[in-house]
């Protein structure tokens, strides 16, 4: 609701304007139409030095909102004065008419802000990745030939200069509190390479029985990065801390045993993600001013609700905290683009996934069954009253699926039930099959060998 009375109060200001004030005159109008939209960006362009400087993410959700008004003005601004001009005055489009400066910042105005704004969704995200960044910051020369615009028209009046000043000052002060955080203290630490998790001796591994201040090399070659399953051999030395990571607040918004030791979680965050299937978040928790970190994937984003499926281990301390944690409770987290997701082609997809494991799987086919791609599943766990979303699995039409129960007690009559581990012997797959494996590291090795002595190249896998 408070998004949309941001629409409403450029209109406040015209009827004050104009009615109130008695004010008719075409051009008055005409000015005061850009006059707003520069607001509007200037406005959008506070919001993210303003979260820096607070460490308050509440403004996020209204940014696009603010540049979506600041878009509609000016073009609304830039369509009237072409109608006034050029329809109904009929003047031609001649030099000796304008301001050569005035027309250059126009037009140039004109381009920059089209190709934002056709780049301003989800789908742009997606598809130049890394380099939408880098053309969404065509915002800043935009506001600058904006301003130069006003000036070359004899427009620029005391608002604008106080409120490009207040602009520059807050991003200043922004930028060397940035700096300040990101001070570099000099003391070896080492880096997981495929996850980004760092080893530091102050802040250790309990989780897997590691002790406070242990050095790396007394630390056992059986050790596996608690983030991403993999061995010491994948880490490297560095000797500086990395820039602090970008963390999102989230709100617990359901947690539901769906069996002895699965928890589904669910979390509201007032952040917007770009999530590709596959991806996981990672938890920062917190016990006795302790603060550490847990990588959970995503089985499902709607709503900007992210539902996670969690096993607990009793004897771990995250699993204290989430067995404790209650409805409403807040939650950081760290949004990080792992290389294990969905890639879309035409392939047929075979996944295999043993216990919670599965929420990457699962969020994969779901994915799949938009585009009527036919799937099939191997799920193994140790025993029937092991077995979750079996119910959500049934409702996706084009997938067929086994579960595999290792431990039960006699053979199952059902077809889609079976007593023993996941057996890849008798599969028989098109060649160039996907093949996607998520579990725990025996399973994996296991499953990508046989794969591999089938002649399939196509597997992707990831292990905790």
């Amino acid at each position: 609701m408070k998004k949309y009375l941001l629409s409403i109060i450029p209109w406040i200001f015209f009827f004050w304007l104009f009615y109130l004030t008695n004010t008719w005159e075409i051009n008055l109008f005409l000015r005061a139409l850009w006059r707003v939209s520069f607001l509007y960006i200037a406005f959008t362009l506070f919001v993210t030095p303003i979260i820096k400087l607070t460490g308050n993410q509440k403004l996020l959700p209204y940014r696009r909102t603010l540049w979506v008004i600041s878009f509609f003005l000016a073009i609304f601004h830039t369509m009237y004065y072409f109608y006034i001009e050029y329809i109904y005055q009929k003047t031609f489009f001649v030099w000796e008419h304008f301001k050569a400066l005035d027309i250059i910042s126009w037009l140039i105005w004109l381009l920059l802000i089209i190709i934002l704004w056709i780049t301003s969704n989800n789908y742009s995200v997606k598809l130049l990745k890394s380099s939408w960044q880098k053309l969404q910051s065509l915002t800043y020369p935009l506001f600058i030939i904006v301003a130069l615009h006003i000036a070359f028209a004899s427009r620029f009046d005391n608002i604008y200069i106080i409120v490009i000043t207040a602009l520059v000052i807050t991003r200043t002060l922004a930028y060397f509190k940035n700096s300040w955080n990101n001070m570099k203290t000099w003391k070896p630490r080492y880096l997981c390479v495929p996850c980004g998790y760092i080893y530091d001796e102050e802040l250790w591994d309990p989780d897997s029985g590691i002790k406070p201040w242990t050095k790396w090399e007394d630390i056992p070659d059986s050790w596996r990065c608690p983030i991403c399953g993999v061995t010491k051999s994948e880490f490297v030395l560095i000797w500086e801390e990395l820039p602090e990571e970008k963390k999102y607040e989230t709100t617990v918004v359901s947690k539901e045993y769906l069996t002895s030791d699965v928890v589904e979680l669910k979390i509201k965050s007032i952040t917007q993600f770009n999530i590709i299937p596959g991806q996981f978040a990672t938890f920062i928790w917190k016990d006795n001013s302790w603060e550490f970190k847990r990588a959970y994937s995503v089985v499902s984003y709607l709503d900007w609700i992210l539902t996670f499926l969690i096993k607990i281990w009793k004897e771990w301390r995250w699993a204290k905290l989430l067995q404790n944690i209650k409805v409403w409770e807040k939650i950081d987290i760290i949004w990080i683009n792992w290389e294990f997701k969905l890639i879309q082609n035409k392939n047929k997809k075979v996944f295999l996934a043993t216990w919670t494991w599965l929420a990457p799987i699962y969020s994969m086919i779901s994915e799949l069954d938009k585009s009527d791609i036919a799937s099939f599943l191997f799920f193994w766990l140790r025993n029937i009253e092991d077995i979750f979303y079996e119910e959500n699995l049934k409702k996706i039409k084009n997938l067929e699926y086994k579960i595999y129960c290792s431990a039960l007690k006699e053979d199952w009559e059902s077809c889609d039930l079976i007593k023993w581990r996941i057996n890849l012997d008798e599969i028989e797959y098109p060649p160039n099959t996907d093949f996607y494996i998520c579990g725990n590291p025996e399973m994996t090795k296991s499953s990508i060998a046989k794969l591999k002595e089938k002649g399939y190249t196509n597997i992707y896998f990831e292990q905790f």
